[in-house]
């Protein structure tokens, strides 16, 4: 298979699905299941191993990128409605939708 090709063929919606070694490592698997001879095709041991292995890897690193997400999008918030301006640290909290600027 043409590793150029590939991402021509795809379904648009599916590329953002997970990274491009991921989507290239599962078409390969495919092509593999494709096999004419069953005894050069993978079982499904080993289809269910190879699948489990990319989606920890799509798991991580989403997880990562989630939190990176949160960790940006804290802003400070007056815990009391009736001030404009909070005083001090003990009166403000972090919220994820205010933005003060």
């Amino acid at each position: 298979m043409n590793k150029n090709s590939l991402f021509d063929i795809i379904d648009g919606s599916i590329l953002w699905e997970g990274s491009h070694e991921q989507l290239q490592k599962i078409a390969e698997l495919a092509k593999n299941c494709l096999q004419l001879h069953g005894e050069d095709r993978p079982t499904m041991k080993e289809m269910a191993i190879e699948l489990e292995g990319l989606r920890k890897v799509t798991v991580i690193s989403s997880s990562s990128q989630h939190e990176q997400d949160e960790k940006s999008d804290l802003y400070t918030v007056p815990i009391n409605s009736d001030e404009n301006i909070p005083n001090s640290v003990s009166s403000c909290i972090m919220h994820p939708t205010y933005n003060p600027s």
